[in-house]
């Protein structure tokens, strides 16, 4: 849900940067206890440029309230054991 974008950079501007780092962009996969987003640049040049806006998506995630009923709906189909409050 990070790479919908922050309060201070908007959805889509951490793939273009990665692109222009002559990268893939970003990805994430989920495991049962966490998710794990990555990233790749060629050289440490652009992964420094790139990494005060990934930390930033972490830190203060754009992430609506329906957005975050998605993903927790289906998750619950995924793991009917997971109580909502």
């Amino acid at each position: 849900m990070i790479l919908t974008g922050s309060r201070k950079f908007p959805y889509g501007i951490l793939n273009r940067l990665t692109a222009l780092g002559l990268s893939d962009g970003t990805n994430a996969w989920t495991s049962d206890d966490h998710t794990c987003y990555t990233t790749e640049t060629v050289g440490d040049q652009g992964f420094f440029q790139i990494l005060p806006i990934f930390v930033d998506h972490i830190m203060f995630p754009s992430l609506t309230n329906s957005a975050f009923v998605t993903e927790v709906c289906s998750n619950i189909k995924l793991y009917p054991f997971l109580i909502v409050l």
